[in-house]
């Protein structure tokens, strides 16, 4: 069987978090006959999760976010910010999945029997590792990534913390055994994190039992590796040059990267990578680069255009439709309307004191870094690199030029 995760229409309003499976016949998944094992609906399209893993002993795990209800993560009647764990060994129309006898809630009526581990955000990509622990790569809100190794029943923290920042001091002393994670960066590094996929190849044998992960937006790729008996370091590994949206492995163990728009790129020794550069890295060297091989797509980086990054960075809040707000106030007609005024939006006080009116270079500005342009804005857009800002705010104009 394959089996997929991904996000259905519902109705007006509604999006519904789907788990399905498919019957694999030659090779190939046949589509027609899709068995949905699970559902989840929310009024929200964002932070919907994405990864499926069968664990040690055969159960599905799977990573559901918040769905922009930050509260939810805490509250064990919900499935929303959670790692659900279910059996779905011989699954029915009466009886899609069943409940692990072991799972950690399993004998608390009060509890959600599904749950594994609870407090996340929004768990992108996630992977287990040789001691059974789920290694998760949790996106943050605007400050820090995190990666953290769960448990059953383990309490990542959020939204109280946000990595290993506190959000709010009563509810952190209330979160003694949140567990803390395993690395975190912060903006400088990236906006959003891209996990994650233990290295089990022999093309960088340096790397190999080491936890490869990514940020969306630099496509940095970076390697967790134990150090010592309890400790682990950190260590930049490669580039994808594009916006990353995922890593995968192949029958080999070798790692694959996915890009928005672009190849898939495979991660290999540098100096396979860079043949015949007499700069080129020795075997001997830990880090590689992503290869996109006959065209080359990985030796350079290719800066996304402004259609991709309104798309992957702005598209879920802020609609292009004068009919329809969303998370966020619409975006037609920004260009040349004052700051802090849209019909139908009621704005921060941070931005309705600017006054003037959005041109832009101020959007740029704006999308660059929120808070400094407008310190106390409610809008928790990670921040853009001046070329990335400049590229989304010349999209939104120009598209509403024509």
């Amino acid at each position: 069987f394959l089996y997929v995760y991904y996000s259905a229409r519902g109705s007006e309003n509604e999006s519904v978090m789907r788990l399905a499976r498919f019957p694999v016949v030659g090779g190939h998944a046949v589509p027609e006959d899709e068995f949905v094992i699970f559902e989840l609906r929310s009024d929200s399209t964002i932070h919907n999760g994405g990864a499926i893993r069968f664990g040690p002993y055969g159960m599905l795990h799977l990573g559901i976010g918040d769905n922009a209800d930050s509260e939810s993560a805490q509250d064990l009647g919900s499935l929303q910010g959670k790692i659900i764990r279910i059996d779905v060994r011989g699954a029915s129309a009466e009886q899609p999945y069943r409940i692990p006898e072991d799972n950690p809630f399993a004998d608390d009526p009060a509890v959600r029997p599904e749950i594994w581990a609870y407090g996340l955000r929004n768990p992108w990509r996630m992977a287990f590792g040789e001691d059974g622990g789920l290694w998760i790569s949790d996106a943050g809100l605007s400050a820090q990534e995190e990666t953290s190794i769960a448990t059953a029943g383990a309490n990542l923290g959020w939204p109280a913390f946000e990595g290993t920042r506190c959000r709010n001091e009563a509810r952190c002393a209330a979160l003694a055994d949140a567990v803390p994670p395993l690395h975190v960066y912060g903006r400088d590094e990236g906006c959003a994190i891209v996990g994650g996929e233990f290295y089990a190849g022999d093309a960088i044998p340096q790397l190999r039992g080491a936890y490869l992960f990514g940020d969306f937006c630099k496509g940095t790729v970076w390697a967790a590796q134990r150090e010592g008996e309890s400790g682990w370091s950190v260590s930049e590994v490669g580039k994808a040059g594009r916006l990353l949206l995922s890593l995968g492995l192949d029958r080999n163990g070798e790692i694959y990267a996915l890009t928005l728009g672009g190849p898939v790129l495979r991660l290999a020794p540098a100096d396979a990578a860079g043949a015949g550069d007499e700069d080129s890295e020795t075997p001997g060297d830990e880090k590689g680069e992503t290869s996109g091989g006959d065209d080359g797509a990985g030796a350079g980086a290719v800066a996304p255009t402004g259609a991709q990054l309104y798309a992957t960075q702005c598209a879920a809040c802020h609609s292009l439709d004068a009919e329809e707000h969303g998370v966020g106030p619409h975006l037609v007609g920004v260009i040349g309307r004052r700051v802090g005024q849209a019909d139908g939006w009621d704005f921060s006080d941070a931005l309705r004191s600017l006054g003037g009116v959005w041109t832009r270079e101020r959007l740029a500005e704006f999308l660059a870094d929120p808070q400094e342009f407008a310190p106390g804005t409610t809008m928790s857009a990670r921040g853009l690199s001046e070329s990335d800002a400049s590229a989304v705010a010349d999209y939104v104009g120009d598209l509403l030029d024509e």
